[in-house]
Order: C-alpha cells, then sequence, then structure tokens
C-alpha cells in the first residue's frame, strides 16, 4: 500500500476498529500524521511570532485552539489505525494504543508558555514534568514502534484476515 492509499484508507476507516491494518497502511498514515502536526506547529508558531498583537490572553485563544484543532482532527484517525495495526500482529489494539499516551504529557508540556501563564505553575515545575513525560515516552514508544514494526501474522487471526491477502 502506498502513500496517498494509506492516507484515504486510514481516513475512510476513522470510526472502524475491527480488522487489521498492514505495516505499510499504518506507518505511512503515522508519516502523514507527524508531517502535518509538524508544519501545524511550525506554521502556528510562525504566525504568533509576527503576530501584531502581543498580549498574551489574544494570542492563546487563536493559536492554541488553532493547534488544539488540527490534533483533534488527525487524533481518531490515528487510534483507530494504531488499534487495527494492534491487531495485525496478534496484540490487542488497545494496548498498543495505551502505549502512546506518553505522548499525550509532551504535548500538555510543550505548550507550557500558553498555559504556565493562567495556572501559574513554576518553572521547576515544568522542567520536571517535561523531563518525567519525554524519558516515560521514549521507552514506551520504544515498545510500542518494536510491536507495530512485527510483519503480520500470517493468514487469518482472531481479528480478521490478513491485509495482505484481501483484495478490496
Amino acid at each position: 500500500m502506498g502513500f496517498g492509499e494509506s492516507i484515504t484508507t486510514c481516513l475512510r476507516k476513522t470510526l472502524t476498529y475491527s480488522g487489521r491494518a498492514s505495516r505499510s497502511e499504518y506507518w505511512w498514515f503515522m508519516g502523514f500524521h507527524t508531517a502535518i502536526l509538524f508544519f501545524a506547529f511550525i506554521s502556528v508558531n510562525i504566525m504568533q511570532l509576527f503576530s501584531p498583537t502581543t498580549q498574551m490572553p489574544a494570542n492563546v485563544d487563536f493559536y492554541f485552539l488553532s493547534l488544539l484543532a488540527i490534533y483533534l482532527i488527525l487524533w481518531l484517525p490515528s487510534f483507530s489505525a494504531s488499534i487495527r495495526r494492534g491487531h495485525d500482529v496478534g496484540v490487542e489494539g488497545l494496548v498498543t494504543y495505551l502505549l502512546g499516551l506518553p505522548l499525550l504529557f509532551i504535548a500538555f508540556f510543550s505548550i507550557y508558555d500558553y498555559i504556565w501563564t493562567y495556572i501559574g505553575f513554576s518553572f521547576e515545575f515544568m522542567i520536571t514534568g517535561m523531563v518525567i513525560s519525554v524519558l516515560t515516552a521514549l521507552v514506551l514508544l520504544t515498545i510500542n514502534s518494536f510491536i507495530l514494526s512485527k510483519p503480520s501474522e500470517l493468514h487469518t487471526n482472531k481479528y480478521g484476515p490478513n491485509p495482505h491477502e484481501v483484495t478490496s
């Protein structure tokens, strides 16, 4: 499965949590997902940098909500693709997704400049939380990547037929 086909497949199967997703379907879509989030983050930060408004509340609403909207739009297709990829290697899909949850903490601490002003956490708390989140995420994402990089189980497993054997 190629890049374009994997994106359309994952978007089409946004609410499909049964069945299996091949390695190429999953990894091409996750590459697309990562690229979109990276460019959105860079774009929003550039827009904020050149914004004529320097007051924090005006920037927080627009820029933070823009990033949040892009993230939420891509979250559901990524969630279902992760579940189906886990099924393909014979692992309960939700387990593979739970291993990636520390990314939420990294996302939370990466937008600290928007949040800390309103919550009032100390700088030391922010740094400690970020370090713990990054280290935890690295360990769990390594495990998750190992699981999701395994080849498909041959033939039909309890989650459905091998995606390489199915013709659409």
